[in-house]
């Protein structure tokens, strides 16, 4: 996924595997012949940082990526960044991005 997402302007993700829920509200499992609730389903959160130029692109080629189109499969937030700064070099803005 990082090849395609960086030929499209994105320099850099970060790929988080956590537990959430949301609308699919889990599922029942079976375990030693009981049922047991799963509420916390396991689940990966992708963050990306882009010029504003790359947007669309970014998240479209994202999308595309890692869409299965099942149940769950995600939503796409759009945060603006009011600063950004690449501490080791001390490039601040869109050149830090």
């Amino acid at each position: 996924m990082h090849e395609s997402v960086s030929a499209l302007g994105a320099h850099g993700m970060t790929v988080t595997e956590l537990n959430a829920f949301g609308r699919q509200k889990g599922h029942t499992e079976p375990h030693r012949g009981a049922a047991y609730r799963v509420d916390f389903l396991p689940q990966a959160q992708v963050e990306e940082a882009v010029a504003d130029s790359a947007f669309d692109d970014v998240v479209d080629g994202t999308h595309a990526a890692v869409s299965s189109g099942a149940i769950g499969n995600g939503n796409i937030f759009d945060s603006e960044l009011t600063a950004v700064e690449r501490f080791r070099s001390g490039e601040t803005g869109a050149d830090a991005v």
